[in-house]
């Protein structure tokens, strides 16, 4: 047990030197801030380009596509017209307001 306790305290200390002679003190030279925000500032650019030109266009399109389809689900969720309560489905808010959102796009 004696020999096994010195072994582990022997593996430690080593440890512990070989990673004090290996670690090394940074300084840095020079405007930090100044390089980091050169940096964002070429990077904002590259940004704003990207999402102008690609994420607002697929969001459009998967709205558009999502509007299509909820506006072809509330036409057709509707009954037929030849159901016993014609009059009560021919005034329903989403046959009233189909076409004209359909002709306003």
């Amino acid at each position: 047990m004696k020999n096994k306790c010195f072994k582990i305290l022997i593996c430690a200390v080593l440890m512990l030197l070989l990673a004090s002679i290996s670690a090394l003190t940074v300084f840095a030279a020079g405007d930090v801030a100044g390089a980091i925000e050169q940096t964002w500032s070429t990077a904002k650019s590259q940004i704003q380009t990207v999402v102008n030109n690609v994420v607002f266009p697929v969001v459009d399109m998967i709205l558009a596509i999502l509007f299509f389809v909820k506006l072809g689900t509330a036409y057709f969720d509707q009954p037929l017209l030849h159901s016993p309560s014609t009059k009560q489905n021919m005034n329903s808010p989403h046959r009233q307001y189909f076409l004209p959102v359909l002709f306003s796009l």
